[in-house]
């Protein structure tokens, strides 16, 4: 994918696609320092290795070499032990979520995302971004010639990005929308825009209805495992609960789960979703800032072991 938008000028990061160690090394001569290495195809943000010093290629190479493997997860069996390594990316992290249809470009709307230090968990998606109304255009204009020059057609798309002082730095897009209920709740919630019955539309070669109908604000913040043992439930959120501000409480991870945390497992640290929606961007940043000071995992030790 990479390859194929070199022709986009300041769009890409540096980067190069390595098997082992030894390449990692050469890549890293290259790339430079601070970088990142992940697989080249995962999902959920597993294995991503933050590199700030030499002496981590060594740790992340172990570890991934662990990782990238179907018995680990089974998103590992159509690519396995493949892996990028790209310049460690400044900036404000976002995803754009829309449509193609018949070689158009629709931008339903811009996400702002806050992830995880260091391994990059999504913990937070609020619909509009705050970006400035120059930026959120200029991330438009690329996201569009980075479709076209993929030559996508007829399908959702979500693009992942960071953008900074050297404007829209380009992670990776998909052919499909976006999880984490960003296309499933936020958009509808935030644009009044049904995006999986636009999903459908598109696939079946029918009229895109993309017309927003309300000017909200939607967020989602994830209740975080603090520790490894097993998950007993959630506290602070019956308070949560009874705001009218919030919309949705999802469980990840059902109680009685032994949980473990990255680098271990990268899909249990998240154990519940609080979805919710204002009239401000002021006031969601208040309801889901309310999901961080207010809601927590209980976890218990397990086997004897110290909590």
């Amino acid at each position: 994918m990479k390859d194929a938008l070199r022709h986009l000028d300041g769009v890409l990061p540096r980067f190069a696609k390595i098997s082992d160690l030894a390449e990692l090394r050469a890549a890293v001569e290259e790339v430079g320092l601070p970088a990142v290495v992940k697989p080249t195809g995962a999902s959920g943000s597993k294995g991503i290795f933050e590199l700030r010093a030499p002496e981590d290629l060594d740790a992340a190479m172990e570890r991934l070499s662990q990782i990238a493997r179907p018995d680990f997860d089974p998103v590992f069996k159509q690519f396995g032990a493949e892996f990028i390594v790209e310049e460690f990316l400044e900036g404000d992290e976002l995803s754009v979520e829309g449509f193609v249809s018949g070689g158009e470009v629709h931008i339903v709307t811009i996400t702002d995302k806050v992830t995880s230090v260091p391994f990059h968990l999504e913990l937070e998606h609020k619909v509009p971004s705050a970006l400035p109304a120059d930026a959120r255009a200029e991330v438009s204009a690329t996201t569009k010639d980075i479709v076209g020059a993929l030559e996508f057609d007829n399908c959702a798309f979500h693009l992942e990005a960071k953008w900074g002082d050297r404007g829209l730095r380009f992670i990776e897009i998909a052919g499909r929308p976006a999880g984490d209920y960003i296309g499933s709740h936020l958009v509808p919630l935030a644009t009044g825009v049904n995006y999986f019955e636009n999903v459908v539309r598109v696939a079946a070669g029918e009229e895109l209805r993309l017309e927003h109908d309300r000017q909200l604000n939607a967020g989602l913040r994830f209740v975080l495992a603090e520790r490894a043992g097993r998950f007993e439930g959630a506290d602070g959120l019956e308070g949560i609960g009874e705001d009218p501000g919030f919309d949705h409480v999802f469980h990840e991870v059902p109680a009685g789960t032994e949980v473990a945390l990255p680098p271990e497992n990268f899909g249990q640290q998240r154990v519940v979703a609080v979805i919710a929606r204002h009239v401000t961007r002021e006031g969601l940043e208040a309801l889901l800032g309310r999901v961080t000071t207010e809601a927590s995992a209980r976890i218990s030790p397990v086997d004897g072991r110290a909590e």
